[in-house]
């Protein structure tokens, strides 16, 4: 991964964590700024968290895409995101943030179409994302259509499109990165299919269960260290518990759900390259965290899970400054052995 690349994701990354603590503390009542731009805000951090972030850390660590894009691409797929989340901020889902939410889709579809070979060469788990990008495309007409004439229907619609996108392109690739052995092809697309529209509809709840299968299967035979095993393992656990209806799916369980997954172990399976390098006990720390929060908002606790959600983004801060800080020593060093006068 390139230095511009990562530093966008990082700048992303930040941002998104720091509004979802703000956002957290105003829940909690101790924020009265902005409050009555609280949903404007709530978009902005859920879509720098996709379009920012997750995504474009997916395709670079999982599906060697920094050279699949030409340079251009990169910097117009930035002043997409840039121009989606003003126009989230100051108007919600409106011109501005439809236009750049545009341009954003066009890439990633530009993305999977460089990547189509991924279908026919890539392994069990890579194979689906280019498939998945344009099934999560085409659930876009539908919900505009449905969003006046039946919201409850929309709203399915909506949860779909986001977990295609997390179980068709975030989850196997953070289990790729991981070394987790693949399933067969097509059974992860097929399942993580399946299971996008059992997220959206509960009626249908029963359609995660493959899902659920297939990552207890991928965890338990795995080599993966034993921290991403375990949340991985609870994953499964939680899909199966949501598929049979243990778990009720409403919204304050699948914000919870989604918090876990994408902080747990999507994004710790994606960087843990990087966060192998760091002492255990971060990573570790991390998870407690990252748990301890997923709870908090699951039970509806908001000043916990403020406080919670602040140990998360200290410990995110500790994380990130404990990867780089090989590579800032390292420039410093090079730095100060050039021959004085020269470039360094």
């Amino acid at each position: 991964m390139n230095t511009r690349s990562a530093a966008g994701i990082l700048l992303a990354l930040g941002a998104t964590v720091l509004l979802g603590l703000f956002l957290r503390w105003q829940l909690a009542g101790a924020v009265a700024l902005f409050a009555d731009n609280f949903a404007n805000l709530r978009r902005v951090h859920t879509h720098l968290g996709f379009y920012g972030a997750l995504l474009p850390l997916a395709w670079l660590a999982a599906y060697d895409d920094d050279n699949a894009l030409p340079r251009a691409t990169g910097a117009l797929y930035a002043l997409f995101v840039l121009v989606a989340h003003v126009g989230f901020a100051l108007a919600g889902y409106g011109v501005l943030a439809i236009a750049g939410s545009t341009g954003v889709l066009g890439t990633w579809l530009y993305g999977a179409w460089r990547r189509r070979r991924l279908v026919v060469d890539g392994d069990g788990w890579l194979s689906g994302a280019p498939l998945a990008i344009p099934v999560a495309a085409a659930c876009i007409p539908a919900i505009a259509v449905t969003l006046r004439r039946d919201p409850s229907l929309s709203a399915g619609i909506v949860q779909s499109f986001l977990s295609v996108l997390v179980l068709g392109v975030l989850v196997p690739a953070a289990m790729h990165v991981a070394g987790a052995r693949a399933p067969k092809k097509p059974w992860w697309i097929v399942a993580a299919l399946m299971g996008a529209v059992g997220l959206g509809f509960t009626e249908l709840s029963y359609l995660l269960l493959p899902v659920a299968a297939l990552v207890l299967i991928a965890a338990l035979r795995s080599r993966m260290d034993l921290l991403l095993r375990l949340l991985w393992l609870a994953f499964g656990v939680g899909a199966a518990a949501i598929a049979l209806r243990l778990l009720p799916l409403d919204s304050g369980a699948g914000v919870a759900a989604l918090h876990y997954a994408v902080l747990g172990p999507i994004l710790l399976g994606l960087a843990w390259p990087y966060v192998e390098r760091v002492h255990p006990l971060v990573p570790v720390a991390w998870v407690a965290a990252v748990v301890a929060m997923s709870t908090a908002i699951f039970l509806r606790a908001p000043t916990a899970a403020a406080l919670t959600g602040s140990v998360v983004v200290l410990l995110l801060m500790v994380g990130v400054a404990l990867i780089l800080a090989p590579s800032f020593r390292a420039s410093v060093r090079r730095t100060t052995a050039s021959p004085e006068g020269s470039p360094p």
